[in-house]
Parts: structure tokens; sequence; C-alpha cells
């Protein structure tokens, strides 16, 4: 395992704003309050251990979610991160991966793919972390998943987000935070966009909303897949259990983003039960999550 004092992180984030100059504006206030703000506290805070931040941008126009592209393939969103960190940009530290096979979720699997291939090709990185800006990070965060990684032999750990007792979804290692080790992610040969981003247009129905894509949980099922492959349960992890990270989700009611969140919670646990059907029929949701759940290390 890669010493605690000398890890090279890429960090990976998934963002797009819906429709942005397809079917809407831009919107330059939610640009800087929702990524460009906590991109300036989080860059702030790192030192050497981070060597690239990599923001996946969606261009994928199938489904209604992704933003349109100009003659250069710039999406709206790749262009406001030239002109807010116009620096970061031109050395490289800070990167946009345009992605036109998004897929009809938005926690793309595909994307964050997309994502870590592109930091290792351009850097000798050990740790991937992925990272929804929405939930606080900074560099000590960080050093804390990394100690708890290296002190209990883990193969990835999560963050907590503040009222993570309300759902034991949010009880689970999320890409919302987490950090892997490259080897976990090359050997399972990354997320599955196939299982996990809803392009071949099966539906579930949520409970007072109808139906929705079968999709989410990328790292729930990299989990189980992980399992299947090692014929073990992962060692993994969660820090914050007492202090919960802030988690910035206070959208302004109904809009889309504010019904997006909300019918992705629902759907979570849904999937999850389908996911456990698919890669271990012969065992119950429950006996399956015992398992799992036992082998979680808190910090």
């Amino acid at each position: 395992m890669v010493s605690f004092y000398q890890p090279n992180v890429a960090v990976i984030c998934r963002w797009f704003q819906i429709g942005a100059g397809v079917t809407k504006s831009f919107n330059q206030e939610d640009f800087e309050k929702r990524l460009a703000a906590p991109l300036r506290r989080f860059m702030r805070s790192i030192g050497s251990e981070v060597k690239q931040i990599i923001i996946v941008s969606n261009a994928d126009l199938r489904f209604g979610l992704g933003e349109a592209t100009d003659e250069f393939g710039c999406t709206p969103t790749k262009r406001a991160l030239f002109v807010a960190f116009p620096n970061e940009m031109t050395n490289g530290f800070l990167r946009v991966v345009v992605d036109k096979e998004w897929g009809n979720n938005a926690g793309s699997a595909h994307a964050l793919n997309t994502g870590w291939r592109s930091a290792i090709e351009t850097n000798n990185v050990s740790h991937i972390l992925s990272w929804n800006p929405e939930l606080e990070m900074t560099s000590g965060i960080l050093a804390r998943m990394f100690a708890h990684m290296e002190r209990h032999g883990l193969d990835f750990v999560g963050a907590y987000r503040q009222g993570y007792w309300r759902l034991y979804q949010w009880a689970l290692a999320q890409n919302t935070a987490c950090l892997y080790p490259i080897e976990v992610l090359q050997k399972m040969e990354g997320f599955s966009p196939e299982n996990c981003d809803g392009n071949d247009n099966r539906t579930i129905e949520l409970p007072a909303v109808g139906q929705v894509a079968l999709a989410g949980m990328d790292d729930f099922d990299l989990a189980l897949r992980f399992s299947k492959k090692t014929q073990r349960m992962p060692r993994w992890g969660m820090v914050g259990r007492a202090d919960p990270f802030l988690w910035d989700v206070n959208f302004a009611p109904n809009t889309e983003r504010a019904r997006l969140l909300q019918k992705k919670i629902i759907r979570q646990p849904m999937m999850m039960e389908h996911l456990v059907k698919l890669h271990y029929p012969e065992i119950s949701y429950n006996e399956l999550l015992d398992e799992f759940f036992a082998h979680r290390h808190e910090d």
C-alpha cells in the first residue's frame, strides 16, 4: 500500500447545469455558488498531495440533462471555469473533460470512468477522490480519509454527510466523497455504466413520483462487483461519524435540481435491491447488507 505520507491524488468532479445552452441559459450565480466557490475553498487548503482536479462536464444531449457545446467542443461550464480559474486551467492543475456519453443519470458512472482514466494518462496517480462539490471537502478531511484507509487496510473510504442518520444509504461510502486506491478501480475496470447509467430504458415506479430510469448507485455496484471478483466483502470505511460534513443541497423548492435530488433519494434503496438481485440472486437483500455493513470501519 502507498505510504500515507506520499499520496498522489486526482480529484474527479461530475458537474453540469441541466440543459445549459440547450433549453435555458447558463446560470452564472449557480456556477459560482455550487462549483467555483467550493473549488476555491478546497484548493486553498490542499498541499502537494493533490496532483490534479478534473471536472467532467456533461455534453450528452440524449436525455435532457447535458449542456450544449460550441464549435470548439466547450460546454458553458468549461468556458466558465476558464474565466474563473485562468491560471489553474492554463497550467493543467484544473482540467475539464467533456463527456458526450454521460448517460441517463446525473451521477454518471461513465463520467467517473472518463475522469479517472484521463487522470492516470497524465499523472502518476495513487488514489482517486470522487467528490461532489455540494459536500464539504478540505485537506484535513482528505487526510482523515487517508489515515483511516491506512490504519485499517481499507479498499475505499467515504465521508458522512450531515443528517446521514436519516437514511441508511447515506451510511454507505458513496461517490459524493469517496477515496479509492487506483488499484481497486483498475482491478474492477472502473464503474459500470451498463448497470448504473439508465441507458437501456428500463424504469422503476417511485411512490409519489412515477416512472424513473433504473439507474444510480455506481459506488454500491462497484462494491458488489469487487466482492464477486475477489471472493470477499470489501473492507471499507467512513469518516466523520461524530462530526459529519456539511452537505449543501438547500435547493429552492420545485426547481429541477430539487426534483432531481428527491427522485435520487427515493430511488437509491430500490436500486440497491436491484443490484443485489443482479449480483447475488441467491442471497436475500437483508442478509447481504448485514454482511456488507459488518465490514465497515468508522472514524
